[in-house]
């Protein structure tokens, strides 16, 4: 941070197109409602002033939306906030700020209802948490824990949306991490699908609604989000399940002529269970002996065609990973609808 950063004039501007009614002194000392913070910030009379960093730190940051700012280089400190959406500690928020980085220390953490917050960048941001640095485009989100310290910024100004989903809600929001590198992509369906549902919101502002349209307001950000977290994270292991499928596919490929091949090879080639050797068969459609037994019967009826004249069946079926003859003819007969001597070129 630089020296002279709490001297520094900026402003924080707060936008309230609609007023929503004071809350009383219960939901004050509560904090549950969001007209809290439009409250909080009327009585300190800061809705559009020049304060200092330090100001800001100490009447609005750390006290109210529980956060700290160290700006970047000497650039005047801006702050914005938005709020979109407010229903029982569901909150949508559009902010911004000027180069810097906003974050959440040791001395801020526990002072809010536990919830996940999912950022959703509109400008390039870097985001790191937990010992993880993610980097958004703009249009790309991550979630967050706010009972976690964290960071985000970015050398220029930054611009960001956030929907605050208390864990009370579903039980997978405080267990549950994206996969991968913990960054879901702006063309992800359901995070599409959730800017739209805030779009709606940002046109009819929730205090116009009907305690019923409000209920479903609210209900619709807590599913989506829940949904985008599930669906990044199956997204995540859905890809990962492939690629071991297909370098089990590949193995067995390279090696299905030998006889005592056996997923206990499979496995210790790809360095995974017997059991999720099996288990990735299985959902393929087609079970790790049914593929063995597909190639074997493919290679033979190739060498029965070529070289079938020359050569025994009994030994061309050894070389093809057989070692019982017997069950060798039953299963090329189930196969090609006739035994192997069939297909044997005439002389």
């Amino acid at each position: 941070m630089v020296p002279n950063a709490h001297a520094k004039l900026g402003f924080c501007a707060l936008r309230t197109k609609n007023p929503a009614p004071m809350p009383n002194d219960n939901d004050y000392e509560a904090g549950k409602n969001w007209g809290v913070l439009i409250y909080r910030l009327r009585r300190l009379n800061i809705m559009l002033v020049s304060m200092t960093l330090r100001d800001w730190r100490e009447q609005i940051g750390r006290h109210i939306i529980h956060l700290d700012f160290e700006p970047h280089g000497d650039e005047p400190f801006q702050a914005e906030i938005d709020p979109v959406f407010g229903s029982d500690g569901v909150r949508v928020t559009h902010g911004a700020t000027s180069a810097g980085t906003t974050f959440r220390d040791e001395s801020l953490i526990g002072l809010g209802t536990p919830a996940r917050d999912l950022l959703i960048a509109r400008k390039p941001l870097v985001v790191c948490q937990g010992g993880r640095e993610f980097q958004l485009r703009a249009g790309d989100a991550t979630f967050m824990r706010n009972w976690l310290p964290a960071r985000s910024g970015s050398t220029s100004s930054s611009a960001y949306t956030v929907i605050v989903v208390p864990i009370a809600e579903n039980a997978e929001l405080e267990s549950r991490d994206l996969g991968g590198d913990g960054v879901i992509r702006r063309g992800n369906p359901a995070l599409q699908l959730l800017r739209s549902h805030i779009r709606v919101l940002e046109n009819k502002s929730h205090r116009r609604l009907s305690a019923a349209l409000q209920s479903v307001a609210r209900r619709g950000l807590v599913d989506l989000a829940s949904l985008l977290l599930q669906s990044e994270r199956e997204t995540v292991e859905h890809t990962i399940w492939n690629a071991r499928l297909a370098a089990a596919i590949r193995f067995i490929e390279a090696n299905y002529l030998d006889h005592s091949l056996s997923s206990a090879h499979v496995a210790a080639a790809l360095g995974i269970s017997v059991r999720y050797v099996n288990r990735l068969f299985e959902m393929s459609g087609q079970s790790l002996s049914e593929r063995l037994l597909e190639l074997r019967l493919a290679a033979a009826y190739s060498l029965i065609r070529s070289d079938g004249a020359d050569r025994r069946i009994s030994d061309i079926a050894q070389r093809c990973g057989f070692s019982d003859i017997s069950a060798f003819n039953c299963h090329f007969l189930a196969r090609f609808g006739a035994s192997p001597k069939t297909f044997r070129p005439q002389s």
